[in-house]
């Protein structure tokens, strides 16, 4: 994970190998596509998470 600082502006780096969770689905394919969800919470202090729905396209 990076983030800006914003004393400086310079991206901090963080890296998590370890006690972070996750969860990836896939749906049925339809029409060359598939419907995923992904959600990913990291152990930082912030609690920094990302979730969403989004579609792949087969080819």
């Amino acid at each position: 994970m990076s983030r800006l600082v914003e004393k400086n502006g310079v991206p901090q780096n963080e890296m998590f190998s370890e006690k972070f969770a996750r969860k990836l689905e896939f749906g049925s394919a339809k029409d060359g596509k598939i419907p995923g969800k992904i959600h990913l919470r990291l152990p930082d202090e912030a609690g920094s998470f990302v979730g969403g729905a989004f579609e792949a396209e087969m080819k």
